[in-house]
């Protein structure tokens, strides 16, 4: 008597970076986070942020498909991305901008990268692999000369999604980057409750 055997397969480790290479190529985009209202409240708070503070230039670390960044103000704008297919779409959509470029992460000009404003959004919550984590912080205060604006969840979860694991970043700031102190921490207008449409609010 024959019988059917398991046949078990051991999983690869999940990389971030490639499943973010794989999702734009295929077409995808940076998620809801950079889209319709939620895009349109981090683009008037990060305009209003550097007006007030006469910043004019700005590093973003996670660029994605450009779309959020498209409503920035800034007259110099270098976004970053892992993702080549991501940084391809945004030189074809957004190149045109005087003042604007897009960096692949791995490019030599980021390690020596410097600006008053570095941001990063909706980003941190997707980088679950500890070493990217960590190198990922590092380059956000290597980078920045002065600001460093972050829009993330703060609190240490894992996920059933495989692409998103909270962190709570602020304790990796305490211990790695002591030099900054912080400076304000603002309400989300669109706290998430059990009836919310989570396209529609904060990711936390």
């Amino acid at each position: 008597m024959t019988s059917i055997r398991n046949i078990l397969k051991r999983l690869r480790p999940f990389r971030s970076a490639k499943y973010w290479e794989q999702r734009y190529a295929q077409g995808g985009t940076s998620g809801a986070g950079s889209y319709g209202r939620l895009a349109d409240y981090k683009a008037k708070f990060i305009n209003e942020f550097a007006e007030k503070r006469d910043l004019r230039e700005a590093v973003e670390f996670g660029s994605g498909d450009g779309h959020q960044c498209s409503h920035f103000s800034f007259d110099n704008y270098i976004g970053v991305d892992v993702s080549r297919n991501a940084i391809a779409n945004c030189q074809e959509k957004l190149g045109h901008k005087a003042g604007w470029r897009f960096l692949h992460y791995k490019d030599a000009e980021v390690r020596t990268l410097k600006s008053p404003l570095v941001l990063s959004l909706d980003v941190i919550f997707h980088l679950v692999e500890d070493r990217v984590f960590d190198e990922y912080m590092g380059k956000l205060f290597q980078t920045s000369t002065k600001y460093v604006l972050i829009y993330s969840s703060d609190h240490n979860e894992k996920t059933r999604n495989q692409h998103v694991r909270h962190r709570a970043y602020s304790d990796w700031i305490k211990q790695h980057a002591p030099h900054f102190s912080l400076e304000a921490e603002w309400p989300h207008p669109f706290p998430m409750t059990h009836e919310s449409d989570p396209n529609e609010t904060r990711i936390i």
